[in-house]
């Protein structure tokens, strides 16, 4: 499976919202390279079918066309949450697991740092029950 069709399946909801150059915005925010560290995780690529069928069944109205910062911010939390569920053993090892995890909280920590596009809109708001039109 190429390398941007995994990459595309955690920035497609953000993508959307803030348009075309939004991939290029998240890699630029994404400190450590957490992106790229997700894009090459081999536990992720094993999973990502199964991110998007939870992100599907978290955000089934999803809206692309809603620009708002705290919705985009929060339809990728909820993006996000589906990762660590996704992984399971197998077809990802414990090892791998473990290593997905820190991928994704280096993921939430460049999105919401000072001055990034999620720094108004934090992780640990209640996101799950964020309006979903």
């Amino acid at each position: 499976m190429p390398k941007l069709f995994v990459l595309a399946v955690l920035s497609v909801v953000a993508h959307n919202a803030y348009g075309e150059g939004f991939l290029n915005k998240l890699l630029a925010e994404s400190s450590n390279d957490a992106m790229q560290d997700l894009v090459n995780d081999p536990c992720f690529n094993k999973i990502n079918k199964d991110v998007m069928t939870c992100f599907n069944t978290k955000v089934p109205k999803y809206d692309p066309t809603n620009k708002d910062p705290a919705y985009t911010c929060c339809v990728t939390w909820n993006e996000i949450d589906c990762i660590t569920p996704s992984a399971k053993y197998p077809p990802c090892t414990v090892l791998e697991v473990v290593k997905l995890v820190n991928i994704e909280t280096k993921l939430v920590t460049a999105l919401e740092a000072t001055g990034k596009s999620c720094e108004k809109h934090k992780f640990a708001t209640p996101h799950t029950t964020c309006p979903m039109t």
